[in-house]
C-alpha cells in the first residue's frame, strides 16, 4: 500500500499534467492571444497568468 503522501502527490502530478494540457490547448486554439485563451478557458488574465507562471510557460 503506498503512502497517503504519494497518493497526493500523484494527484497532484495528474492535475498538472491536465492543466498544462488545457493551457496550452487554449493558446494554441487562440493562436498565442492570451485574451483569447483566458475566455476559452473561462478564466481571468491574472489566473492564466499565474497557471503559466506555474507551470513554466510564462515567458
Amino acid at each position: 500500500m503506498e503512502a497517503p503522501g504519494a497518493e497526493a502527490g500523484l494527484m497532484d502530478s495528474v492535475v498538472g499534467e491536465a492543466t498544462r494540457g488545457a493551457v496550452q490547448d487554449a493558446l494554441r486554439r487562440a493562436g498565442g492571444s492570451r485574451g483569447e485563451a483566458e475566455r476559452l478557458l473561462g478564466i481571468s488574465r491574472t489566473t492564466l497568468w499565474k497557471r503559466m507562471r506555474e507551470l513554466g510557460l510564462a515567458g
